[in-house]
Order: structure tokens, then C-alpha cells, then sequence
């Protein structure tokens, strides 16, 4: 056979998704021609789909050194440095696209996925509306231009977008997820549920969806469906705090507080620098009358976040219980100095003032 019949028996196993069949009829074709770019690309595009990513940028760097004013050479190269989180690079590829081809869609693309990743959010929005507007029917610009609106916490925005990628694609799973998770921080727990489901249904594998299912029924109250999926939760991301944190909520709601302390000391042994783990389990240690570690989880809060209204609230709480009065009022003026409209905070310094024969 000669390279070029090796070449489009490769790509046809390619189409088929038989890639290990594929890349052995593309060796063969560089075999007789190793100065092929498109060879070298589809062996390259080989690699990545079996996640050989490192041998996939050999490829398509040696293909951009071959022919270096195609612009789909580096639209591959700059997606394989992502995929190996070298985005500073995967960016400067799309650059390059976008100087030999201003109207390329898929370089808009790209380059506001990786500003997204870049943590550059608000210049990321400017290329997703350019993606866009070179295709307006294509759902994932929509999608995750409504996810960078979403994490700005701008939740209007992001749910129109998000129902503009669900308009032109019913069938992806990731935005009934996004926009799932968009419901749930609105506290629109049934519509939340909903999408959470038809994301599952359409994918049961997706990360988030145990997590984000076991919040919704939180919010809803129903703790014996939260602790259900958040056990489905450590069971498969045993490693993560918010894993631990999800399913001690869970075990509060049910009573069972011996078992939520257990789960709040391994989310902080997991990741020590959250705040709001100290907070809750702050509230639980308060609630079974252990008020010195109470003290101490709130404390710790404040350190971690210097600002963190509800632990100075808290903080008041146990230190009332402690019989530390002044210093529980101190804590109160806090609270209400960071939010004046706590009225839990306002009852409780009013009634405390009044104890102390301090009335105002």
C-alpha cells in the first residue's frame, strides 16, 4: 500500500472511532512518507483521542514547522496544551489563528474557554460573543459564557444564555447541569431538581450531579435523599472536603450529630482553609453544649475570613453561653457592624444590652 493509501484507511477508521487501528495505518503512512503534515496531524489527533497528549503536541508541532500558515494546526496544538494545562501557550496558539484567519470561529472559542481557565472571566465574555456571532446556532458558546456569567454571579444573565444553549441543543448534559447549579443558588430548588435530573438522565456520570442533587434536596429539607447522594458522593470523590461537608449537613438534619461531627473533622483534616467547615461544626460542637471547641471552630473562621459575618454572630452566641457576656456584645456589634440588618444579631444585642443594664 502506499502512504496515501495507509493515510485514508487510517482516517476512515479514525471516523469510526477505531483509533488504535487508525494509528497503526498512519505509522505506516510516515513510515513512507515522514514529512507528511497531514500525516503527522492525524497521527497527532490519533494520540490525543488516546490520550497520549504529550505525543500529540510532538505531532502537531512538527506539522505547524512543515506548514506554518495553516491555522488548524495550531487550533489542534493549542487545544493539546490545554488538555495539558499549558495555557499560557494554548492561548498564544489561538492568537496565531486568529492573525491567519480573523473570522475563525473555533480560535474565538477556544480562546475564551482558556481565558476562562486563566481566571481572566470579563475578557473571556468578549470572545465568547465573538464565537457567537460567527455561529449564533451553536449552543456551547451559549453555554459556557452563561457558566463564566454564573461563576461572576451574575445569575440573570447567565440563565439566558444558558436557556439560548438549551434552545438550540436539548441533548447536552452540561447545561442542565450549569444550569441546574444556576437554580440552586437562586434557591429555586424544584426547577434545580428538574434539570439535575434531565442532566442524569442524559448522562449518570457527570462529577457534580451526586453533589449538587444532595444541595438541592438540603434546600428542600428532605435530608434522607440528600444523605443518599452525597454517600454516592464519598464514595466516589472520598478525597474532597465538600464531600464530607454536604453529607454532615445531611446527618444534622436526620439528628444523627455524633456522625455530622465526624464528617466535618474530615472535611477540615481534607482542607484545613475553609471557613465555613470551622462554622458548622462551630454550630454543632454549640448545639451538644461543648462550648470552649465551639469558640475555638468560630475563632478559627475568623481567621480564615476576617469579615465572616455569621461566625461573629455565632461567636456571640457561644460566648454568651460561656457567660462572657461583654464579649459576647462585642461580637453582636460586629456582627451588625458587617451586616445591620441581621435581626437574629438585633434581638440578641438588644436583649443582652437589656441584662446588662446597658439599654440604649
Amino acid at each position: 500500500m502506499t502512504a496515501s493509501q495507509y493515510y485514508h484507511q487510517s482516517k476512515q477508521y479514525f471516523k469510526e472511532g477505531r483509533f488504535d487501528l487508525a494509528l497503526e495505518n498512519i505509522q505506516e503512512a510516515l513510515v513512507l512518507d515522514p514529512q507528511s503534515d497531514a500525516c503527522l496531524v492525524l497521527r497527532g489527533l490519533c494520540y490525543r483521542q488516546l490520550g497520549d497528549f504529550e505525543a500529540a503536541l510532538d505531532d502537531f508541532s512538527a506539522a505547524v514547522k512543515i506548514s506554518p500558515e495553516n491555522e488548524e494546526y495550531y487550533n489542534n496544538r493549542g487545544e493539546v496544551f490545554c488538555q495539558l494545562d499549558r495555557f499560557e501557550e494554548g492561548l498564544a496558539d489561538f492568537e496565531t489563528v486568529l492573525s491567519l484567519d480573523p473570522q475563525n470561529y473555533s480560535a474565538y472559542y477556544y480562546k475564551a474557554c482558556v481565558l476562562e481557565d486563566l481566571d481572566r472571566k470579563e475578557e473571556s465574555l468578549v470572545f465568547f460573543d465573538k464565537a457567537i456571532a460567527l455561529d449564533p446556532e451553536n449552543d456551547l458558546p451559549y453555554l459556557y459564557k452563561g457558566n463564566v456569567l454564573l461563576n461572576l454571579g451574575r445569575s440573570e444573565e447567565a440563565l439566558q444564555q444558558l436557556n439560548k444553549a438549551i434552545e438550540r441543543n436539548d441533548q447536552n448534559e452540561m447545561a442542565f447541569l450549569i444550569r441546574g447549579k444556576l437554580f440552586y443558588r437562586l434557591k429555586q430548588y424544584e426547577a434545580a431538581l428538574a434539570d439535575l435530573e434531565r442532566a442524569e438522565a442524559l448522562n449518570e456520570d457527570l462529577d457534580d450531579l451526586n453533589h449538587y442533587k444532595g444541595m438541592v434536596f438540603l434546600g428542600l429539607k428532605n435530608f434522607e435523599a440528600a444523605l443518599a447522594e452525597f454517600n454516592e458522593d464519598v464514595y466516589f470523590f472520598h478525597d474532597l472536603a465538600s464531600s464530607y461537608l454536604g453529607r454532615a449537613t445531611a446527618l444534622w438534619g436526620l439528628d444523627r450529630l455524633e456522625e455530622a461531627l465526624v464528617d466535618y473533622d474530615k472535611a477540615i483534616e481534607l482542607d484545613p482553609d475553609i471557613p465555613q467547615a470551622y462554622l458548622n461544626r462551630g454550630d454543632l460542637l454549640n448545639k451538644l453544649e461543648r462550648f470552649e471547641e465551639a469558640l475555638e471552630n468560630f475563632d478559627q473562621a475568623i481567621e480564615l475570613e476576617e469579615n465572616y459575618q455569621d461566625a461573629y454572630y455565632n461567636r456571640g452566641v457561644v460566648l454568651y453561653n460561656l457567660d462572657r457576656k461583654e464579649e459576647a456584645l462585642e461580637s453582636y456589634n460586629k456582627a451588625l457592624e458587617l451586616n445591620p440588618e441581621d435581626e437574629d444579631a438585633q434581638l440578641n444585642r438588644a436583649n443582652l444590652l437589656e441584662e446588662l443594664g446597658l439599654d440604649e
